[in-house]
């Protein structure tokens, strides 16, 4: 007999041949009333889900019940039952085998266990692995409210009742992603954050050092923001050690799946060659080198099935041009069994074929009007890029503002996989230094439900669908600003090509996106007449819908932003008035710097260079009466960008609003 105390109170717990094996951070043994975490029946937010999985190891049935207030069904090996939520605070247990009581809590003295709410308990049945007439009961925890941030959340609990197994437990193959080390029976390892995913897991026996098997099933995946627990267990009905995983979410019978034993070591590796050159590729496993494929032609796909799993190193993927043996780029990897992988060859630092991109195919879970896009940044004439997307109207008719998609992604990084409605894709590429400067743009199209990865070069973005590996280039494209340029009181509604649909351009506002170059493109608002403008690789679209010019381009040139000069001009939108624009001017003295004069109605002014950080006070001036229209005062300017200030009628008033051109 042991005697536990708690504030003073002597608690007796009788040992007898049956174990319990407890998860202390789950199970309280009195002074519950001191914890506010646990469970309370009378709160609405809190809530306790109790299921039972069967995992004896002599193969019959068991039944599990608490205080006989709500029962479980006969469980056969390997299955669970539904989750039910308990009416209790806390209960006592029991585990009948054939009608008989194999182990009680309230036999052996113990207090009732009390739960942490908002959780999900599972008890799971075993053997000791030294006294095979005792039974165990391992008890698992997890809080509904886990936060996986877009990952899956995996432990593995050892329920083999026999001592000569010491587990050790990988994702793919014994070379692959650690979960479990040194599992004896009973033992529970950590939780580990995975990818989701189809995974192969492997088995090695730690006190032998073979390799007891794999298994796999291509239908039971890992999915992102869900929980899952590997249990391992052996019965004396199937002397075979089997691998079952718990959606710990899925509070149903049907939660538990058997991973079956596989033999198929293999997986599919996919050659996409975007260099300029054509390819041999080898592999080299613990030094000796085979052939994968061939001659494999610049801008060509080739797909081919690998064994894998041949050793404990990881392997080493080898490019070199064909016909000669220089080692052009070297990419390693662990394969796993079932899996599919990539590797993408492009030329890098003036190297032809230098770069290899080599990586698993995951294609993430995706509903209705989404898709998925990763990029890689195999531009290497920069230290780092960023990536935005424009504003769009994407297919499910939804408009979306433009946003940043990846920060400082660095050349030869591969960005997270990230889901977006599908649709339209217009995207521009920026540095990712200060003064943040634009340096291309491009646009295409992305399908509901695929996923792509989109490779970005030097003059070059190609999409690449992961499914069918059908590539597109994506086109140039031309930057466009939409800028409301009208009085205070009006907000328009407007149509840009195929790219914006009904888009809301409020007071003030701006619409920044992308449209493809080359091309006359269609801008409405309001439900006027289409307008046109061509796009052209050199300049930008400047739009400003206005009350006197409904909707002109003011365009700007792509190269006429320098790193060391603010650029600033001067559109006038006033319908009678010619205006000049003096820097510093003083209303009293009616003295200023004119930078500007005779800016005609309707049209733009050439640039004017400012070559420091500095703050301005300026006023519009009529050319005819020299008197001031509008004053401005301190506004900061940077180097390293262009400013429009435009200029319109508000009411009796004259307004200026100043635009940063990108």
């Amino acid at each position: 007999m042991k005697i536990f105390k708690c504030n003073g109170l002597s608690i007796k717990m009788l040992v007898y041949n049956t174990i319990l094996v407890s998860i202390i951070l789950t199970i309280f043994y009195g002074c519950a009333q001191e914890n506010p975490l646990l469970y309370d029946t009378t709160r609405r937010d809190s809530s306790v889900s109790i299921r039972f999985i069967n995992m004896s190891n002599d193969g019959f049935p068991r039944l599990f019940s608490m205080d006989g207030t709500f029962g479980f069904s006969q469980t056969e090996f390997g299955a669970c039952t539904e989750a039910f939520v308990s009416p209790l605070d806390s209960v006592h247990y029991s585990l009948l085998s054939n009608g008989k009581e194999q182990y009680s809590t309230k036999v052996q003295g113990a207090l009732k266990k009390s739960f942490y709410r908002s959780t999900i308990q599972t008890y799971i049945s075993g053997q000791s692995s030294t006294n095979k007439d005792s039974s165990i009961l391992i008890q698992s925890s997890v809080f509904k409210s886990n936060s996986l941030k877009g990952n899956a959340s995996l432990k593995v609990i050892n329920m083999i009742a026999d001592s000569s197994f010491i587990i050790d437990i990988t994702l793919g193959c014994q070379n692959g992603i650690p979960i479990g080390n040194g599992l004896s029976n009973t033992s529970i390892s950590n939780d580990v954050l995975i990818s989701s995913g189809f995974y192969t897991i492997t088995l090695k026996n730690k006190r032998t050092n073979e390799i007891i098997g794999m298994y796999a099933n291509n239908t039971i995946g890992f999915f992102k923001d869900s929980i899952y627990t590997l249990i391992l267990s052996k019965s004396n009905k199937n002397k075979s050690i089997r691998v079952f995983v718990l959606n710990e979410l899925d509070l149903t019978s049907s939660a538990i799946k058997e991973i079956q034993l596989t033999s198929m070591l293999e997986s599919e590796l996919s050659i996409i060659n975007l260099s300029s050159i054509q390819t041999d590729i080898k592999r080299d496993i613990s030094g000796q080198q085979s052939d994968i494929l061939n001659s494999v032609d610049p801008l060509s796909i080739i797909s081919k099935k690998i064994s894998v799993c041949l050793s404990s190193l990881e392997d080493r993927i080898l490019i070199n041009q064909t016909g000669f043996t220089q080692l052009l780029s070297i990419s390693f990897i662990n394969f796993a069994p079932s899996a599919s992988y990539a590797a993408i060859i492009v030329d890098s630092m003036g190297y032809k074929a230098g770069k290899t991109f080599l990586f698993s195919l995951q294609k993430p879970q995706l509903t209705a009007s989404t898709s998925s896009i990763k990029f890689i940044n195999a531009d290497y004439s920069l230290n780092g890029i960023s990536i935005g997307i424009g504003a769009r109207t994407s297919d499910n008719g939804q408009f979306q503002s433009g946003s940043l998609l990846v920060q400082s992604l660095k050349a030869g990084d591969i960005s997270q996989s990230l889901i977006i409605p599908s649709g339209i894709l217009p995207i521009t590429i920026l540095s990712s230094t200060l003064p943040q400067k634009r340096i291309d743009q491009w646009i295409s199209t992305v399908q509901s439900g695929m996923s792509y990865i989109v490779v970005i070069e030097k003059q070059r973005v190609t999409c690449i669908e992961e499914s069918s590996l059908q590539k597109f280039t994506m086109d140039q494209g031309t930057f466009t600003q939409i800028v409301h340029a009208a009085n205070s009181e009006k907000s328009f509604i407007c149509s840009l090509d195929n790219v914006l649909i009904n888009a809301p351009l409020f007071v003030d506002g701006v619409l920044g996106t992308v449209v493809k170059t080359y091309k006359n493109v269609e801008f409405s608002f309001n439900g006027s007449l289409p307008m046109k403008y061509s796009t052209y690789a050199d300049s930008s679209l400047f739009v400003c819908v206005s009350d006197n010019y409904s909707a002109v381009s003011y365009n700007y040139p792509n190269g006429g932003i320098f790193y060391d000069k603010a650029g600033l001009r001067v559109i006038n939108l006033l319908k009678d008035s010619s205006i000049i624009y003096s820097l510093d001017y003083d209303p009293i003295t009616k003295t200023g710097v004119p930078i500007f004069s005779n800016v005609l109605p309707g049209t733009s002014s050439s640039y004017h260079y400012v070559d420091r950080d500095r703050r301005l006070s300026f006023g519009i001036l009529s050319n005819n009466t020299q008197l001031p229209l509008s004053l401005t005062n301190n506004i900061s300017i940077s180097t390293g960008k262009n400013y429009s200030f435009i200029v319109l009628p508000n009411g009796l008033i004259t307004k200026v609003i100043i635009r940063q051109e990108f």
